[in-house]
């Protein structure tokens, strides 16, 4: 196995993703003491047989590595806008002057996010790479203090739609305005970052099936400012409770965390955890594949009409 598909496996991709690929691979079961190194090991030996899996293997990486836990947030062009895919690839070369959807251009690193590389997940999915100059990090090495300057990664997708497209970011929300902006300016398209209402946070929470864990509230009146609220272990659902409605209902909500079941196409189950933020983002507390930010993204795109 290729020591990228071995390192990415490793970083991005769940144990038991990793269990039920060796499984319906032929190899053994697998316990959950089983390190994810030794997965690794057993896929590598299937390899050698069944040079197939590495499709597989490929998919399963790119299903992760550009989701798992983040913070995402959309934005939409102020006037419908419709682009194909040909065109996106034309305006991104035409202004960059070079080409990231064949070579990565590896531009010089400053705190400013500088377009990467670029390729399609899906033929309506774009993904662009950006890279910035991180936080400084003070290590010690051979008993000398280093000071290091990392390389970081973030990733912005673009969704081509049926009369629009969405941008959407993979960042933390800070970056994600700066990062909207650039790639708004990129394409040249005026976009604003879509932002959710109250009665939205509860339309998410019936569209998801979901259960209230959590939730920060703004005190109209009191001597508290801001309330946040977490359910007791007996408490399933924070709108459930009639202590939580009496107390909080009434007042403000500025954030709020939902944990919902996802069925995904192979028949299997995963439990998400979500929170909300009404400036536009959602943070995927737990590691997600693609499909599940996909389906959250179409229960927002049938709120706002997307």
């Amino acid at each position: 196995m290729e020591q990228t598909l071995e390192r990415d496996l490793i970083r991005y991709v769940p144990k038991k993703d990793l269990i039920s690929l060796v499984k319906i691979s032929g190899g053994a079961s697998c316990g959950d003491t089983i390190t994810k190194k030794s997965l690794v090991e057993l896929l590598d030996a299937l390899l050698t047989k069944t040079p197939k899996l590495s499709d597989e293997i490929i998919s399963l990486i790119r299903n992760y590595k550009f989701a798992g836990k983040t913070s995402v947030s959309w934005s939409v062009p102020v006037e419908e806008t419709c682009m194909t895919r040909d065109q996106f690839e034309k305006i991104i070369i035409d202004k960059l002057g070079s080409n990231p959807f064949e070579n990565e251009l590896k531009p010089e690193p400053t705190n400013l996010p500088s377009l990467n590389k670029a390729d399609w997940l899906k033929d309506d999915l774009l993904r662009l790479e950006f890279v910035y100059i991180g936080r400084s990090q003070l290590l010690e090495v051979d008993y000398d203090y280093q000071e290091i300057w990392p390389i970081t990664r973030a990733n912005v997708l673009i969704r081509i739609l049926n009369s629009s497209f969405v941008i959407e970011s993979r960042a933390e929300f800070n970056q994600s305005r700066r990062l909207h902006n650039i790639v708004s300016d990129l394409v040249g398209v005026k976009t604003n970052i879509i932002e959710f209402s109250e009665t939205d946070i509860e339309r998410i929470k019936s569209r998801l099936n979901a259960k209230k864990k959590s939730a920060k509230h703004k005190k109209f009146a009191g001597d508290f400012d801001t309330v946040d609220v977490t359910a007791a272990p007996s408490i399933e659902d924070l709108d459930e409770s009639h202590e939580y409605l009496d107390y909080l209902s009434t007042d403000e909500i500025s954030k709020v965390m939902y944990k919902f079941n996802y069925d995904d196409s192979d028949g299997g189950h995963l439990d998400v955890t979500i929170r909300i933020s009404k400036k536009g983002s959602i943070w995927f507390v737990n590691m997600v594949p693609e499909d599940v930010v996909s389906h959250v993204f179409s229960c927002i795109g049938e709120i706002k009409r997307i």
